[in-house]
């Protein structure tokens, strides 16, 4: 059960504008669909089945927070920090996470990714098994050997970018 409403989410960003901190709040469930936490903290926020599509998140701080089943569908996470954030089976589709740091055990698992730019993200053991990436973009991203890919290698990786 969330600890706020959408309406007193909302209130907290009027008051205290990008400055605002949700860290260790439990937001479960609710709608914040298209409002913009452009540089707010989620430090370990519980946003389990929030709706945040078209929300703008841009430099968010989403550090080791729950999005798992998360909707982010046409969201901005321009330079947003999900370090060893869990976005088990969200819908990420049409994202912008350019310059996002998804590093450090960072688990997307079974997430799809269809149409979602990563230009230039660290991706450094990151877990993408069972993601789906139909027409990513992953230019300039930065992986390494403990980055996880699953069985389904993203078409812009050769196998020789991996082993």
């Amino acid at each position: 059960m969330a600890e706020m409403t959408r309406e007193q989410v909302i209130e907290v960003l009027k008051n205290d504008g990008k400055g605002a901190k949700f860290d260790g709040k439990d937001l479960t469930g609710l709608n914040l669909r298209e409002i913009d936490f452009t540089g707010v903290s989620f430090v370990g926020a519980n946003l389990t089945l929030v709706n945040l599509c078209e929300a703008q998140l841009v430099g968010a701080n989403l550090e080791r927070a729950y999005l798992n089943r998360v909707f982010l569908r046409r969201a901005d996470l321009t330079s947003a920090n999900l370090l060893e954030c869990l976005l088990v089976h969200s819908n990420v589709m049409s994202a912008v996470l350019r310059k996002a740091n998804l590093s450090g055990k960072a688990d997307l698992k079974n997430a799809d990714l269809t149409f979602t730019d990563f230009t230039g993200s660290v991706l450094n053991g990151a877990d993408f098994r069972g993601a789906f990436f139909q027409h990513i973009r992953l230019d300039d991203c930065i992986y390494d050997g403990m980055t996880q890919w699953g069985e389904y290698v993203p078409e812009s990786l050769s196998s020789e970018e991996i082993d």
